[in-house]
């Protein structure tokens, strides 16, 4: 059984958080996905967490059981079972699966472009390399032609530089068919979300989804009742990024020490700047779920501002590139011809 990917997760937990919010139980709900449901995969994980779920009567562990959804599913699953919200926690899963599937559709869309691009141009560097160039030389030295310094000088460069620009480009292609070729029979392995994450997505996107993530965990928790100290003791399970879990932990450090949430997320530098402010102002009017809700949104709207950015960047960057390695290829051909016919 295979792993569910963003779109399938998004179809489990919308269908889920209609059926809830319909005040069907979780045990009628899964039933009833699992009988309507058309798609193979989907239809497989959810009789697995039925028979969990039949076994423990424990959805949170039903969940788990399955190995069919991601971390971050089981952890939110788990509190919204304590927290009585169960509901509201699949209406924002529903919501974060479809922006994180917008986000994956949206990068697909701009890398298929510059993929297909570069593997054109692999071929075109290819020819130009191996076999235009080695042949325009020959017959330039049939003629016994006399080439300038610098056109002969050139000429060799340019052979040197496309050689290596085609091993370049071909090392790359290989690298996206591999990618490609896991991503689409081997979903499972993840590769190509963890080459977006790590390899072409910033820091900066990265810690903001993962900030976004904290903090709608922290909206929960708090407007479900739970005590700030409480709800501290779950958050570190639902980060992966290390650097805002060192945060966290050390802010969960201070408030042990007996520093207020505030204080403590001001030494901690887990919010800073203008996030800071809303805290302090949100905690200081009694609406601290609100807040910490409204700050998520505006983490999510940074992610999108942010791959828009990248999106507008990368694809007339690669194009630029390999006008670039083109142009040096063509100017090593034409030098040599210019500085025959300024001979004749």
């Amino acid at each position: 059984m295979k792993k569910l990917n963003l779109q399938e997760s998004y179809m489990v937990c919308s269908q889920l958080s209609m059926i809830l919010s319909s005040g069907f139980q979780i045990d009628v709900g899964l039933k009833m996905i699992e009988e309507e449901i058309d798609d193979a995969n989907i239809k497989e994980v959810i009789h697995t967490v039925c028979e969990e779920f039949d076994k423990t009567m424990n959805f949170p562990q039903a969940v788990k059981n399955s190995q069919a959804f991601d971390h971050y599913m089981e952890h939110m699953v788990l509190v919204g079972e304590e927290s009585g919200h169960l509901d509201d926690v699949m209406s924002s899963l529903t919501n974060y699966y479809q922006k994180m599937n917008d986000i994956e559709h949206q990068y697909q869309s701009a890398l298929t472009y510059p993929a297909i691009l570069m593997l054109m141009m692999v071929v075109v560097v290819g020819v130009i390399a191996f076999k235009v160039l080695p042949l325009f030389e020959s017959v330039l030295n049939s003629l016994g032609s006399d080439l300038t310094g610098f056109a002969r000088a050139f000429m060799s460069f340019g052979q040197i530089f496309s050689l290596i620009s085609f091993i370049i480009l071909a090392i790359v292609a290989v690298g996206i068919i591999i990618i490609a070729f896991i991503h689409k029979f081997q979903p499972e392995k993840q590769i190509y979300d963890r080459f977006i994450k790590r390899v072409i997505m910033s820091n900066k996107v990265n810690h903001s989804m993962s900030q976004a993530q904290l903090t709608y965990a922290l909206s929960l928790f708090l407007s479900s009742g739970y005590a700030l100290d409480e709800a501290m003791q779950y958050l570190p399970d639902f980060i992966d990024d290390k650097i805002l879990k060192a945060k966290l932990l050390k802010c969960k450090e201070y408030m042990d020490d007996g520093e207020n949430f505030e204080d403590a997320v001001k030494l901690s530098k887990l919010y800073e700047g203008m996030y800071l402010n809303m805290i302090h102002v949100g905690f200081k009017m009694g609406q601290s779920d609100v807040v910490m809700k409204r700050l998520a949104e505006t983490y999510d709207q940074e992610v999108y501002l942010s791959i828009s950015k990248f999106l507008n960047i990368i694809e007339p960057s690669i194009v630029v590139v390999l006008s670039v390695i083109v142009g040096v290829v063509l100017l090593s051909v034409l030098m040599p011809l210019v500085s025959i016919m300024s001979s004749l």
